[in-house]
């Protein structure tokens, strides 16, 4: 029967969703459906969901508007879903291995997004106890069939709205958990070698069964699956993507990685001049450790100083084999078994090469690991995601299981420079740009029908290295995660690019550093260069030397979220001065000539409203780092009048608001949630005074161009340029 209302849901949907309906029109026949089709429908989730907006209202609100049965403007939407939810996420067991620690990070990372995440423990293991110690960790294994349908109804009742499947093994626990009404997103890592070797097969189809998505980590586990799982099961549930970096080195981003190669070397015993080759994971077969051996040991013939490490535990038998061989090649001494290690920045940035010898492995986060700090990687081909990632992008890949093709690959990366700082550098860029953890975990959150707003945090740095660590703290703290942090540093004559390396860390999401080797010549480029580089669907613009409360962000993105027409949203600012001492509680002192009203209660305006109220005056945003902008419009604007905005020096921000208005309508939020950092020796203070004078009489003429002003608009307009032209003495 859940199976019969699952695809009765799926396909009242589809069909929903393709009918050319207006907004109102989709809203009455949704009435329709639920009330007509409740008896089977009413398990589903969609129908829970709709139960509830009845119960509290929102479709009572709704129904007002969809009875004009016009399309509802633009500026009304639906009450948007809340950003926090409780969620589940099942391990299936708490061993030291990749998918364990993908699982204890992905809790981590949840909870910083500030969502309520419970631990759902199949099995015990070494870090059962630090899951313990960050989230409610309930032991599965300790309840019966029984007991175990209970607590899945309790989960349901207590608001837990989806369960995250961490690998195949809750296959054989999810029912429960399906039939209480939860949502399911299965995580899958495993390859068909592993499935068969510990009989998951059946797992595997009741997991795929029981879910609402399945997340699978590479094109090598999509092959694997599509020959285990019968298609129609896979119909619209299949999502290919793999789980970004969630390690954090200290080293990452450096380029002079002279000291942990130094304390490698030295952990190890050997010399300076050592070439050391790398491996993390638990030694076996599956993982290839043999084969690593027998590699190192023609390696060792043509380089002497061949050192290989290999860190983790491993699995006795298979030890003793390895052992016997390096025995016999007479390398004992040069494969260093160093056991299990939590401490591995100086390993894999120490190393010259990583060695991924997997006969078998699915995503390897050891290979983001190691291509993070510049690590070039070898691996055999068709063995899996970490083989494909790196093939030709940032490392070597050889015929599946040939040796001696794999010890040359080795020695090659190892040998020459110029191939391994070309790989460092591609390897580098791939994780920055690709495999982002806090962008992995939002699509999770997207799959358990959690919004996730993606707002992107562009940080233009000149000589501002002072106020980065508390900037970045506040960015950080913003109540609505960042998707990203990204600090274009433009060329900085002081330590701001140290400054952010020494404390990335310890921001969330770690920020992304974008170094000019020559300065741009305007701030506005870096503007534009951020909007290319940024994958949110909302732009902060957030200057080095502001701040903000940390409910800035979910203020404005709830306002452009709420009202699709809006292309950018804005909040009241305090200024402070270079201490930190605030100068004014607000800008309304700034604006009272325009109006003693307007800017102390929310509004929204069109562009041209905008520009009538003031934008035609004045610059009424005093300060971008008030602003969150909607990225597909600002990235229009800075581009089709790129040259235009960087010939001003001034005024090139009240430029850009003038032409994004031009694309849809502005908020503003009267609360001062942004703090504007005002210095005594300002850009503006030192400008010659004809520029500016020049620059705000430009600005206002675009405005009369772009809008129809109204005639005392256009007086003000000129009273105001004839002001500042007194005050600078220009008259």
């Amino acid at each position: 029967m859940a199976s019969l209302k699952a695809l009765v849901g799926r396909s009242l949907r589809k069909v929903y969703h393709a009918l050319p309906l207006s907004w109102a029109m989709r809203l009455k026949l949704k009435q329709l459906i639920f009330r007509g089709f409740a008896p089977v429908l009413s398990g589903t989730h969609a129908y829970r969901r709709w139960d509830q907006q009845v119960s509290d209202g929102s479709v009572a609100e709704l129904a007002a508007i969809a009875a004009t049965d016009d399309p509802a403007p633009l500026s009304v939407a639906a009450p948007a879903a809340p950003l926090r939810a409780k969620l589940a996420l099942i391990s299936h067991d708490a061993n030291p291995h990749g998918a364990q620690y993908l699982a204890l990070n992905l809790v981590r990372e949840l909870q910083r997004m500030h969502q309520d995440v419970e631990v759902l423990m199949q099995n015990g293991g070494l870090l059962e106890p630090e899951f313990e110690a960050i989230a409610p960790l309930h032991r599965l294994y300790q309840m019966d069939q029984a007991e175990l349908r209970a607590f899945a109804v309790r989960l349901r009742e207590q608001g837990v709205q989806a369960v995250i499947a961490n690998t195949t093994v809750p296959g054989l626990v999810i029912a429960p958990f399906r039939e209480a009404g939860l949502r399911v997103v299965s995580l899958i890592h495993e390859l068909p070698g592993i499935i068969a070797k510990y009989g998951l097969g059946q797992a595997l189809l009741d997991l795929v069964d029981a879910s609402d998505r399945v997340v699978i980590s590479s094109e090598a586990v999509r092959k694997g699956v599509d020959g285990l799982v019968p298609p129609e099961a896979l119909a619209g549930k299949l999502i290919l993507r793999p789980q970004g970096l969630f390690t954090r080195s200290r080293y990452r981003g450096l380029d002079d990685l002279s000291e942990p190669r130094a304390n490698l070397r030295r952990k190890l015993g050997v010399s300076e001049q050592a070439v050391v080759v790398l491996a993390v994971g638990f030694g076996d077969l599956r993982k290839g450790l043999d084969l690593l051996a027998r590699a190192a040991a023609i390696a060792y013939r043509s380089e002497p100083n061949l050192h290989v490490v290999w860190v983790g535990n491993h699995e006795d038998e298979v030890k003793q084999d390895v052992d016997r061989m390096l025995e016999e090649a007479g390398i004992a001494s040069r494969f260093h078994f160093v056991g299990l290690d939590f401490d591995t920045d100086d390993y894999y940035a120490g190393a010259d090469v990583y060695a991924l010898p997997s006969r078998e492995d699915p995503f390897p986060s050891v290979v983001l690991e190691s291509l993070s700090v510049g690590t070039p990687v070898v691996a055999f081909e068709g063995t899996g995601g970490g083989a494909d990632l790196v093939a030709d992008r940032a490392g070597l890949t050889v015929r599946a299981f040939d040796v001696d093709a794999y010890a040359q690959a080795l020695l090659r990366i190892c040998r020459d420079g110029e191939l391994r700082a070309r790989y460092a550098r591609a390897g580098r860029d791939m994780v920055d740009t690709e495999y982002s953890f806090r962008r992995y975990a939002q699509d999770l959150l997207e799959l358990c029908e959690v919004p996730a707003p993606r707002v992107s945090a562009i940080v233009p740095n000149y000589n501002y290295a002072h106020y980065l660590p508390h900037r970045l703290a506040t960015l950080s703290a913003q109540t609505l995660p960042l998707t990203e942090i990204l600090v274009l540093d433009d060329a900085s004559s002081d330590d701001s690019v140290a400054v952010v390396q020494a404390h990335r860390g310890s921001y969330h999401p770690e920020p992304m550093i974008v170094r000019n080797e020559r300065n741009s010549g305007s701030v506005f480029r870096q503007w534009l260069a951020g909007a290319r580089r940024a994958t949110g669907e909302f732009v902060w613009i957030a200057e080095a030397d502001d701040e903000a409360r940390p409910e800035m962000v979910e203020s404005l993105v709830g306002a452009l979220r709420a009202d699709t027409s809006l292309v950018m949203a804005y909040c009241q600012s305090e200024a402070i001065d270079a201490d930190g001492v605030v100068i004014a509680a607000d800008y309304t002192g700034y604006t009272d000539d325009l109006s003693r009203d307007r800017w102390r209660s929310a509004y929204t305006a069109t562009g041209a409203e905008e520009a009538i109220a003031g934008l035609a005056i004045k610059n009424t945003v005093p300060n971008v780092s008030a602003a969150v902008f909607r990225r597909e419009a600002l990235l229009r604007v800075l581009s089709e009048h790129e040259d235009e905005i960087v010939s001003y020096r001034v005024a090139g921000d009240w430029i850009v608001y003038l032409r994004l208005l031009a694309l849809g309508r502005i908020h503003f939020e009267p609360r001062a949630l942004n703090r504007h950092r005002r210095h005594t020796s300002s850009v503006t203070a030192a400008l010659d005074l004809q520029r500016h004078y020049d620059e705000v009489v430009a600005a206002q003429a675009l405005a009369a161009r772009l809008y129809p002003l109204k005639e005392e608009t256009s007086v003000a307009a000129s009273n105001y340029a004839a002001h500042l032209r007194e005050h600078f003495g220009l008259a």
